[in-house]
């Protein structure tokens, strides 16, 4: 479990006639025969504990050609099984035993990625979450793959709009798939929800086709067939939108990325306000698209990830309650220079190896549930809603800068810095020693630059960025030489203008350089 960013939910429900499992991501962790041998885990030994013996819940399943290939009462014990082994790993940081209960992809990516960063926990809270109350909605299967969702209320660090973490209740929304006859039953989405004031979140709504609403009723009781599309009608006297439930999740992303746009939902939304909608996207507005921060420039893009899995599950009345994940494209590009990813892993996170970078993008899944909600006054108006915003960071890439320029990159810092302070010597000289103290300053600066040209000269880059190294080689040479020649003048000022135009020019040429070579 993560903590969520929104205060308050509406009642959800979940997912319920076609699933589509969770295919992952092409770079999800890699088990590795020689990741066994830590205690807990970190950037170098992600998967860390031994092997587990999964309960034989997770192996529950009708016959091969029976009515119902899960039932609810098989569901439950599955999930009950679920909780207490996937509590167990992450109690005891134990990721090898993450990687046997859940689906390769970035649920599972994040999870691990979290427990090695920043010290080897899987959980925030040193308090295990306990198994509360649970209840199941499992659709009718025939066929492979088989899915079903579990509702279980137990508690969460939760981090509140304060910045502030506590303990609080929580309503955990996880969803079990099992691939074949013989494959276990595995997490693929974990997700849910608080509320406010720390109040007991309610459970989801769920439909059933047959039998009692209840979590302890008869095997009879499965969950509904959701309808395919939904009519929103969102505002006095507005038209009807007809939403189509594989359009939710695009619609969402969409919605949040007119936060990051232009601050606010786009017009004509088919979302209610509040909770992780609106409160959600309020928080993403903060950082806007384009935003500079620390010497970065930030740019954010969302989309529907059809990769990390859907599922639909029908709630309060029919309605389709649809879950799955919306990333959340993260990029940093410096204005000038390189970023730095440090030996511990700590500056962009787990995934990303240490050393230079022309940018960073760090991918980020949200696992949400979007159904149909009433609203408005007398809930005469209704809107999709968003329940669960768990985020699992799956992956955090960029363009590596080659060794030579992370050098050059050095000494380009140093003579920056120098140049920097260049002024501020200058007027000490006048001030004190006069010309001597100016002589030995450009002397100074003249040799600077001599070394930088010459260690341009010693770095190797491909032939097609010659034209850029020549440039910049040519400005530092002739700084030298400017420099130099203020500097055999006893300390005259020599071309002041020729100076500060040469030196705006190596700047210019540095960054072009960096610039083309990413």
């Amino acid at each position: 479990m993560q903590a969520a960013f929104g205060a308050a939910v509406a009642l959800v429900t979940l997912l319920g006639a076609n699933a589509v499992a969770g295919a992952g991501s092409p770079t999800h962790i890699q088990l590795a025969s020689n990741e066994v041998s830590s205690a807990r885990p970190s950037p170098t030994h992600l998967i860390v504990g031994a092997p587990i013996r999964l309960p034989s819940a997770l192996f529950a399943a009708g016959a091969q050609g029976s009515a119902d290939l899960v039932s609810p009462s098989q569901a439950r014990s599955a999930a009950t099984a679920m909780w207490n082994a996937w509590q167990s790993a992450l109690y005891t940081n134990d990721t090898r035993a993450l990687s046997q209960l859940a689906v390769a992809g970035p649920m599972l990516d994040g999870t691990i990625y979290n427990c090695a960063f920043p010290s080897g926990r899987c959980l925030a809270s040193p308090q295990r979450p306990k198994l509360g109350q649970l209840e199941v909605a499992v659709p009718r299967q025939r066929s492979y793959p088989l899915y079903f969702m579990s509702a279980i209320l137990t508690t969460n660090d939760v981090q509140n709009s304060n910045g502030l973490s506590q303990v609080e209740p929580w309503m955990e929304l996880q969803i079990l798939t099992k691939t074949t006859r013989t494959a276990p039953w595995q997490l693929s989405f974990d997700s849910g929800y608080n509320a406010i004031a720390g109040v007991q979140p309610p459970f989801p709504q769920f439909d059933f086709g047959v039998g009692p609403y209840g979590p302890l009723h008869s095997d009879r009781a499965y969950n509904g067939n959701p309808a395919v599309t939904t009519v929103v009608t969102k505002g006095i006297g507005k038209a009807p939108t007809v939403v189509t439930t594989d359009n939710y999740l695009p619609l969402l992303a969409t919605y949040w990325q007119s936060y990051k746009d232009v601050g606010h939902a786009p017009g004509n939304s088919v979302f209610l306000d509040g909770g992780d909608s609106s409160g959600e996207g309020k928080s993403m507005a903060e950082t806007r698209e384009g935003s500079l921060y620390n010497g970065s420039r930030d740019t954010y893009k969302f989309a529907f990830d059809p990769h990390a899995g859907t599922w639909r599950f029908t709630v309060g009345g029919g309605y389709p309650l649809v879950c799955g994940s919306v990333l959340d494209a993260a990029t940093v590009t410096p204005v000038e220079g390189l970023l730095n990813q440090n030996s511990d892993e700590v500056n962009y996170g787990v995934p990303l190896p240490p050393g230079s970078y022309f940018r960073i993008t760090t991918s980020a899944e949200h696992e949400v549930c979007v159904s149909y909600a009433l609203g408005g006054t007398n809930n005469s108006l209704g809107g999709l809603s968003v329940a669960g915003n768990d985020v699992y960071t799956s992956a955090v890439t960029g363009p590596r800068a080659p060794e030579d320029l992370v050098d050059l990159e050095t000494d380009y810092g140093v003579l920056s810095s120098e140049l920097a302070q260049y002024n501020t010597q200058y007027s000490e000289c006048e001030t004190s020693n006069g010309k001597s103290c100016v002589k030995s300053l450009a002397l100074n600066f003249a040799e600077q630059f001599a070394q930088f040209d010459n260690g341009l000269m010693s770095y190797v880059f491909p032939p097609q960025f010659d034209v850029d190294v020549n440039a910049l080689e040519k400005t530092a040479g002739k700084l030298n030489g400017l420099y130099e020649s203020v500097s055999k003048t006893n300390g005259s000022t020599g071309d002041t203008s020729s100076i500060e135009k040469s030196v705006k020019n190596f700047k210019s040429e540095y960054k072009k350089l960096v610039r083309d070579l990413s």
